[in-house]
Parts: C-alpha cells; structure tokens; sequence
C-alpha cells in the first residue's frame, strides 16, 4: 500500500568513461523510500532512455511527486543538468531535488540553478522522506529539515548539517529495485563479480579525499549479520562468484573484519578489499590468504617522504613495503594506485615515486601498478584550499563543473605541471597495456606502439616532446566535442 499514486522518480545520470557498478546511492534512498510507502522507481541513464521515463508518466497522465537526481563532480553534470531540463519542460510544476556529494559540497551555488528546487545534502537516507512528506502535503516551511537546501521568494534558504546516519540502523538495500544482473559482470575477473559498500567514512584524514569533510573522519559500518543477509539476497537476484567491496576503507574494525571473511569462506565466495597499509599485519594477510582474497588494494599515491606526509595518508614508506612483501609472502595479488601533482611536488619528489614504483616492480613483478592518476583537488578538501591560494579558480556555475573532472590537465598549482600530465599518461600505456584491448584491429595496434614507447619513455626516465601525448588528447577532445554535439555522451 502505498503513501501516494504519484510516484517518485530517481535518477542515475550517465557518468562518462567507466564500468557500470550499481547507482549505489540511490538504492539506498529508494530503499527508504519505499519502505515509508512511496511508489518509486530508479532509472540509470547509463542503461535506460530517461526520457522513455517521463514519457511514460505523460502517456499515463501521472505527474511525479518529485524527480530525483544524482550528481558527482565532472561529466556526470552535464548529463544531470539536461536530465532535469528536460523534467521541467515535460512537468514544470514538478519539483526536482538533487543530491550526490556534488551538490553536498556546493549547494548555495547550485541551487541558483533555474531546474533545481531542492537540495540534499550528505547521507538522505531520513531527509528524502522528510521531504516526501513535505512536498505531499504541500509544505513550503522546510527548515526543520536538516540538510536541506531550497528557493524562497525571500532568498535561499539552507538548514543544519545533517548528523551522521547509522548505517546498522538502515534498512538492507532493496536491490529489486534495479535489475542488478545489470551490473553483475566480469570486468576485472574472469567470473560474475558483484559489488557492495558495507561501511560509510573513514577514520583517516587524506587531504585530498572528499570524506574528511562529509564524513568528518567518522567511520560506521552494518553489522556481520547484515551483510550476510544482503549477500543472500544478491545471491538470489544474480548469482556471482566475486565480491567486490568498495568500502573507503574496509580495514578499520578487524573483528567485523574476520566475521566477514568467515562468512564468504563459509558461502565460498572470492573477495576484493582495499586498506590502509598502516592497518595490515601477519595475522590479517594469513586470513585474507587463506579466505579466498583474490585482490587487495592499496593507495600508495607517492613514493616521496615529504609528499606521503602532505597527503596525510597515515602510514610512512616502510610500511607500504613491509605490507608489501608480506602479501607477496602469502601470494594475495595486489593494486597499487599513485597520484602525481601535488603544489609541492618537485622534479625530484615525483622521481622518487617513479623510482619507488621500479623498485616495487623489481622485488614483486606480479604487483600490479594501475597507473599515476593527476592530483583532482575537490571542493570541500583541505587540498582544494591549499590549491585555490596557489591560482585555481573553482568553477562559477554547474556547467563549468561538469568540466571539472579527475585526471584533469590543468595543474595551475603545480610546478611541474607539464612533467605530471605526460609522467600520468606514459604510466597509463607502459603499466596498463595488458587491461586496454579493442575489438578494433587498428585500436590494438595503436596500444601496442603506445605501450612499447611508453615503455621506453619510463625507462629512459625521457619525457620531452610527448607528440604522442598531444595527438592523443587532440583526438579525444574531437571525440568529444562531436559527442556532445549529437547528444551521446562523454568519454
């Protein structure tokens, strides 16, 4: 039985280059949703015809009780903001409510956006349905709403920071409200792998990332039993072989830890897991080796002292090559991440992770180096300030933040801008080449020359004059324009 017969729509923008992995957010708000009594129904523009939806509304004569829609930094808000255009030329009463870590970083800015209503910001899990009712009973009055942002005739109003939601308290996430083999692939392995968040936060602080200031180094995460229970359900819905865990960090309770693990032991599944190096030891990895791990994931970002001090990642060198050689000890395949761009990263301190990256391939040639991401400074970060005092303009408008997006070129802040783009884009070819592949005999012909002068460049340590580099970017901003000319999409 339903609250209302109008429903609730929510929506997954396209998001640009990446795998298709659940629109995790919305789930849960959906969750939420439904569980109060509401009719509502997620559509993933990634994998649906949005505007079939509201198409479908009008063929119906039903209007929407709210159109909801997700925003992440870059190219996910472009097609966010055509999403809700086209909303409000087909319902123009029809508020339209966004939400996504963007908006919880700039909501006084984006709300001054004519196609958006309502704002949510941090984790709405209680203030959608807050909202819901609201707007079902035809309240103007939202104040004592925390997290929210919204247009009156007097100005825009903004409510109290939302306090953190227990996530043990939420209900376990509705996956019949996707079709989840949608997302169930194999993609990084050879068998159905699904993907889960089991926790929200982390207790460290790394300057660069987004959860020091949304999460405010807290870390909650569901309970053994919870987690076991959703992993039947997903069984149920599209069997797999993998888990995938996209915690921040899913290392920081270890007794929670060990009830997880014993539990894909006992179903006999395989799991992926990232942690912070300064949190493994003997007894973990033994657990980790002997339960089924078939990947760990650790975030080095640098090879330099100074700058793993700027960072703030919480562990020194020694430490990511003790946890290193005991992982190679026990034969858990291991990802390494890196980050280049720092605003006080010279010449030398990027060597020194390039030299750091060598001696890890040389003592342990299976690890895995994904390749050397450019610094992205992201509103609401302690970098981003730091980076702002150094020439960086944040964007003025949405649109311009729909240009904004990870590995971007424009290292205003750094002084060997240049020296970070082509050392990102030469890591990307030599260390890579095995995962980039291409139905496309021309396409695997041009990854295999890349690879093969990628390699050389790093091994000469000889950056210079990277022409592949320019016609490479000049083809994919063509590439891209065009897109956005015909509508398309992002690479």
């Amino acid at each position: 039985m339903t609250k209302a017969t109008r429903p609730i729509l929510l929506f997954f923008p396209k998001t640009g280059p990446d795998f298709l992995e659940p629109p995790f957010g919305l789930v849960s708000l959906g969750t939420a949703l439904k569980q109060a009594g509401f009719d509502v129904h997620i559509i993933d523009a990634r994998i649906e015809d949005y505007k079939q939806a509201v198409q479908d509304c009008i063929k119906k004569g039903t209007l929407p009780l709210f159109c909801g829609v997700s925003s992440m930094t870059g190219p996910q808000i472009f097609h966010a903001i055509n999403i809700s255009k086209y909303i409000k030329r087909a319902f123009p009463e029809v508020p339209v409510v966004w939400g996504g870590l963007h908006v919880t970083l700039t909501g006084t800015q984006s709300i001054q956006e004519p196609f958006i209503d309502y704002i949510l910001r941090g984790y709405s899990d209680h203030t959608i349905v807050q909202l819901a009712e609201a707007i079902m009973r035809g309240e103007t009055e939202l104040m004592g709403i925390d997290g929210i942002v919204y247009k009156t005739p007097q100005g825009i109003r903004s409510s109290a920071n939302l306090p953190n939601v227990d996530v043990s308290l939420l209900p376990e996430p509705d996956w019949g409200l996707v079709s989840l083999p949608n997302y169930v692939n194999s993609l990084y392995f050879q068998e159905p792998t699904v993907y889960m968040f089991t926790s929200r936060g982390c207790n460290h602080s790394c300057t660069f990332c987004y959860s020091v200031s949304v999460n405010r180094r807290k870390w909650q995460g569901r309970s053994v039993e919870q987690i076991s229970s959703e992993l039947d359900s997903l069984e149920k819905l599209a069997p797999f072989e993998v888990v995938f865990f996209h915690d921040d960090n899913f290392s920081v309770d270890r007794a929670r830890l060990t009830g997880v693990v014993d539990i894909l032991k006992r179903k006999k599944k395989k799991f992926v897991l990232s942690a912070n190096c300064a949190n493994i030891d003997d007894e973990l990895l033994d657990l980790l080796a002997n339960s089924g791990c078939v990947r760990l994931d650790f975030a080095i970002e640098t090879g330099s002292p100074l700058i793993l001090r700027r960072y703030n990642k919480g562990f020194k060198i020694e430490q990511a090559l003790t946890a290193l050689e005991a992982a190679a000890a026990r034969k858990i395949p291991v990802n390494l991440s890196f980050i280049v761009g720092h605003p006080e990263e010279t010449r030398k301190e990027i060597f020194e992770t390039l030299d750091f990256i060598d001696l890890v391939k040389r003592r342990w040639p299976d690890v895995n180096i994904i390749d050397i991401k450019l610094l992205t400074p992201y509103p609401g970060t302690p970098i981003f300030k730091v980076c702002e005092k150094l020439g960086l303009k944040a964007p003025g408008s949405l649109a311009e933040w729909g240009e904004y997006y990870w590995n971007s070129r424009k290292l205003i802040w750094s002084p060997e801008a240049d020296l970070c783009v082509d050392v990102s884009f030469v890591s990307l070819f030599a260390f890579r080449y095995n995962h980039l592949h291409s139905d496309f005999m021309i396409l695997r012909w041009v990854y295999r020359m890349l690879h093969m002068i990628e390699g050389w460049r790093w091994r000469k340590r000889f950056f210079a004059f990277p022409v592949e580099l320019r016609a490479m970017h000049l083809a994919l901003k063509t590439y891209n324009r065009l897109l956005q000319y015909f509508n398309y999409g992002w690479l």
